[in-house]
């Protein structure tokens, strides 16, 4: 999945921040591997809404294994 440059629901600007969480949360996986909470993370970057937390939370990007499926699968965040 593409991340959504809007929230489907709410409407609200969401794409802006997708490059920064997904900094975060590769920074927190190296300190805690077995971390598997980021609330803390969308708190700082000030993404109140359910259904935008929502967008964050459920995001995997798809779309290096999508641009070429023969490549070594990657590492998902």
């Amino acid at each position: 999945m593409i991340f959504p440059i809007r929230c489907f629901t709410c409407g609200s600007l969401t794409g802006n921040k997708i490059r920064l969480y997904e900094k975060k949360v590769k920074e927190k996986k190296n300190e805690n591997p077995k971390c598997s909470s980021y609330g803390d993370i969308l708190d700082t970057l000030n993404i109140k809404r359910y259904c935008c937390r929502s967008l964050y939370i459920s995001y995997t990007p798809m779309i290096e294994i999508i641009s070429n499926p023969y490549l070594k699968k990657k590492e998902f965040i």
